[in-house]
């Protein structure tokens, strides 16, 4: 909807807010519990980092889906 109101490109609002829920660190604490030897959490940790991959893809798709783009790159 930004890019539709402001004429801007819609990565503007986009980008930065993937930026802040990419779940890099969710990873790698993740590896570093299998490492420390705690693979059980280390195992809840990666499930739960597949979930935040999973949902910010659906956000992304769905959000397209809702209010396409002004125009196809």
């Amino acid at each position: 909807l930004f890019a539709r109101i402001a004429h801007r490109p819609g990565a503007l609002i986009r980008e930065p807010g993937i930026i802040l829920l990419v779940p890099g660190s969710v990873g790698f604490r993740s590896l570093s519990y299998v490492l420390d030897r705690n693979v059980q959490l280390g195992i809840d940790t990666a499930v739960t980092m597949t979930a935040l991959l999973i949902a910010i893809v659906a956000g992304l798709f769905f959000g397209d889906f809702l209010v396409p783009p002004r125009r196809k790159l």
